[in-house]
C-alpha cells in the first residue's frame, strides 16, 4: 500500500513540470493567441525549408491584469507600456535584445588580406593572410548573449560576432554554467543543444535555439545573410538537424541564476608584438584589431580551423516610441542589418 501512495505522488510531481505550449501559457492567463506564419524574401533562398519562415504571434487587446501576468511570466525584462487600446504581440514581452533583433538579418562580410602584407616571420599574420578577418553572428552567439542579459538584469551589452565552436561546446557542456533538462521540463530560457559526436569521441555544438515555451524557439537560423533572428516552431529546428545530422543528439540545458557567460576578451590582441600590431592596424584600417577574436572551428580529425572574426559591442536600449528594445552601436555594424520583406 505504501509502494501504491508513493507512485502517485511522483507521477503528480513530475506532471506538474510538464512544459506548455504558448497558446496553453496565455489561455492560462484567459487571452486566446493567434499564430501567424510568414515567408520573407530573404529566407525563401535558403536551402532547408524549416527555416524560410518566422512567426508572429498575435496577443490582441489586453487588461491591464492579463499585461501583468504576461510579463511577469516572461521575467518582467520587457519595458513595453500598458495601454487598453494597444494589439500586444508576443514579442512585446520578450527580452528587449530580442525584440531588438527579431525578424532581421544581419549581412556578415569578410576583409581579405591585401597580397602585399608581410605576413612570412608572423604565425598568426600568416593565417589572417590566408583566411583575413571575418564579422558575422550566429546562432550560438545569439543564444549565449540572450542568455547572459536573462541571467543577469543590469547587463544591458550584446556582443556581435561568431564565438569559436570549441568554446560555444565547452560553455553549453560546463556543468558549473548549467545542467541537463528533460524535453518535458522546458521553461522560457532553457536552450535546445544539438550536438555531433565524432570517430575520435569528440562532441561538438552544431546549433542552438532559446526556448520560449515547449513549441516555440527564439533562434538565428545560421550565419548567412538570409538567415535569420525569428520565433519559429522547436519542432521544425529538431526535424532540420534530424535530417541534416542524423547522428545528432538534441540536448537541454537550463543555465543557473546570474549566471555570467564570459564576454569575448582581447587576448589576440595582447598577444601580437608591437610589429604585428602595426602591421595589421596598417593594412585592415576599417577594423577595430583591438577587438579580433579568434576561434577555433572544427577540421576533419577534430583539429583546430582559427576563424579570426571582429567583435562588435552594442548596447540594448529603449525606443520610447513603442517601448521595444533597439541596438545602440557602430553606424557600420547597424546598416548590416535589415529587416525581413515580405511579398505584398
Amino acid at each position: 500500500m505504501m509502494k501504491k501512495i508513493i507512485l502517485v505522488l511522483f507521477v503528480f510531481s513530475l506532471n506538474s513540470v510538464l512544459a506548455a505550449d504558448i497558446k496553453s501559457i496565455l489561455a492560462d492567463f484567459g487571452v486566446k493567441a493567434k499564430i501567424n506564419k510568414y515567408y520573407s524574401l530573404q529566407q525563401k533562398k535558403l536551402s532547408d525549408i524549416e527555416d524560410k519562415y518566422f512567426l508572429q504571434v498575435e496577443l490582441g487587446y489586453l487588461t491591464p491584469l492579463q499585461f501583468k501576468k504576461i510579463k511577469s511570466h516572461f521575467g518582467n525584462f520587457s519595458k513595453v507600456p500598458y495601454s487598453s487600446k494597444r494589439k500586444y504581440y508576443l514579442v512585446d514581452f520578450l527580452h528587449p535584445a530580442m525584440q531588438a533583433t527579431v525578424n532581421q538579418i544581419f549581412k556578415p562580410e569578410r576583409n581579405i588580406a591585401p597580397q602585399d602584407m608581410p605576413a612570412d616571420e608572423s604565425y598568426y599574420l600568416a593565417e589572417i593572410a590566408a583566411s583575413g578577418i571575418s564579422s558575422y553572428a550566429n546562432c550560438w552567439n545569439t543564444t549565449f548573449e540572450l542568455v547572459r542579459l536573462l541571467k543577469n538584469k543590469n547587463d544591458n551589452q550584446f556582443q556581435i560576432y561568431w564565438p569559436g565552436r570549441f568554446t560555444a561546446t565547452s560553455l553549453i557542456e560546463d556543468k558549473k554554467l548549467s545542467y541537463q533538462v528533460r524535453s518535458s521540463q522546458l521553461e522560457y530560457g532553457d536552450v535546445l543543444a544539438i550536438m555531433l559526436e565524432s570517430g575520435a569521441g569528440m562532441r561538438s555544438l552544431q546549433h542552438t535555439s532559446l526556448i520560449i515555451s515547449d513549441d516555440l524557439v527564439f533562434e538565428k537560423t545560421d550565419s548567412s545573410e538570409n538567415d535569420a533572428y525569428r520565433i519559429a516552431y522547436r519542432s521544425d529546428v529538431l526535424k532540420k538537424y534530424k535530417k541534416l545530422l542524423p547522428r545528432a543528439t538534441v540536448m537541454y540545458r537550463r543555465f543557473y541564476n546570474e549566471t555570467k557567460l564570459p564576454l569575448a576578451d582581447n587576448g589576440f590582441y595582447s598577444e601580437l608584438n608591437e610589429q604585428e600590431k602595426l602591421t595589421l592596424k596598417t593594412f585592415f584600417p576599417n577594423i577595430q584589431v583591438e577587438n579580433i577574436n579568434v576561434g577555433c572551428d572544427e577540421k576533419l580529425g577534430g583539429a583546430c580551423l582559427p576563424e579570426y572574426t571582429e567583435v562588435f559591442n552594442t548596447t540594448v536600449k529603449i525606443y520610447k516610441k513603442t517601448g521595444r528594445g533597439i541596438l545602440w552601436g557602430p553606424q557600420k555594424l547597424l546598416k548590416r542589418f535589415e529587416a525581413l520583406k515580405i511579398k505584398k
